[in-house]
């Protein structure tokens, strides 16, 4: 399920670095975060696009447990 929601994460966020909306997603990072998955997005309205296409498509296997507009993507290096 991470994996089709990293790809509709990367749909949803066309602008800018479409690589922003996965880089709290990868393997190590789920299993460290006990299963848990972060998506950034640089905007509100990709933010919402998501969470209601991550809802229509996947009804159940998954639950947003936190928002935060404030909070930005990692740098990566």
């Amino acid at each position: 399920m991470v994996s089709a929601m990293r790809k509709l994460a990367w749909l949803c966020q066309p602008q800018i670095n479409r690589q922003i909306a996965i880089t709290g997603t990868s393997k190590d990072k789920w299993k460290r975060s006990q299963g848990k998955a972060t998506f950034y997005f640089t905007s509100r309205s990709n933010r919402t696009e998501f969470l209601g296409e991550t809802s229509r498509l996947f009804r159940t296997g998954w639950e947003k447990i936190s928002q935060d507009d404030k909070r930005t993507a990692p740098r990566q290096s």
